[in-house]
């Protein structure tokens, strides 16, 4: 008879996954507590995991306090790299082809904690959530800047100013203005579009001008465009002037106040519409 102290051997033929929650004799026998530096496959006790080269990286930078995987399309083969450096003023850099590594001019500053800083790929670009000066998302798009980290969607405009102009005679009806911004390409596509921005003081015409002259805030995160929208009561706000180009800084606006709404509607005072990546 063979001493109970003997070992039994083990017969162990597959392995079904880690299960490090249960209590060791709790674990099912065709699972394992660890399983270290192997890749589980069905059948297998598991391979050996593959290991990884070292890759260096060439370009002015310290270290590395993130890193990020991105493919601006669906062909892997493309995939770059993007990573926040140690330096003491962030950088956040681009390898995106060999190893060169170039920093991207950022519109905002990482300000403090970079190691948080935080990145997910979505249509092509990928967006980064870090600690700056302003509260906004921030997106590299190298559909529009190979360079660039430019901030996502559009900032709501300031309010326009309005005055009358010219010599003759328009509905003397009171009046409220507020303008979108806009960014397209160059086939005239629409790519982003702010909310409405901040409604003009009431405007009352004289009796002796032609038309109210809208004329726009300044324009500061690249517009290309501007729509001017009209409303009777600051309430509900129309759509009277259709894209206009940033280069022209003025709408001249001789309709009456009770026409406006022959016009598309497009958002009432209390805008909830979020503006586009």
């Amino acid at each position: 008879m063979p001493s109970k102290s003997a070992k039994l051997p083990v017969n162990w033929s597959i392995n079904r996954g880690r299960n490090d929650w249960d209590i060791p004799s709790e674990v099912s026998p065709e699972m394992s507590v660890e399983s270290l530096n192997v890749d589980l496959e069905k059948g297998t006790l598991g391979r050996k995991r593959r290991g990884s080269a070292t890759q260096a990286f060439s370009g002015t930078y310290t270290g590395y306090n993130a890193i990020f995987k991105f493919v601006p399309g669906q062909d892997d083969t493309a995939a770059e790299t993007i990573f926040v450096d140690l330096t003491g003023t962030t950088k956040i850099m681009r390898v995106a082809a060999g190893t060169t590594a170039t920093a991207l001019t950022l519109t905002d500053a990482v300000a403090t904690a970079p190691h948080l800083v935080r990145a997910a790929v979505l249509n092509a670009k990928i967006f980064f959530a870090y600690d700056s000066t302003v509260n906004r998302l921030h997106v590299f798009d190298p559909a529009t800047s190979t360079t660039a980290l430019r901030r996502a969607g559009l900032d709501t405009p300031a309010a326009p100013t309005i005055s009358d102009q010219g010599s003759g005679t328009y509905a003397t009806a009171a009046r409220y203005y507020r303008v979108v911004g806009q960014v397209k390409d160059g086939s005239g596509n629409l790519l982003r579009q702010s909310n409405l921005g901040a409604a003009s003081t009431v405007f009352t015409p004289n009796t002796t001008s032609q038309y109210a002259r809208v004329t726009a805030p300044s324009w500061t995160e690249g517009e290309t465009h501007w729509v001017v929208f009209a409303s009777a009561d600051d309430a509900s706000y129309y759509d009277i002037s259709g894209s206009i180009v940033v280069a022209t800084t003025t709408y001249d606006d001789d309709d009456d106040p009770a026409d406006y709404d022959t016009n598309e509607p497009r958002q009432t005072k209390a805008p909830t519409r979020r503006s586009r990546p």
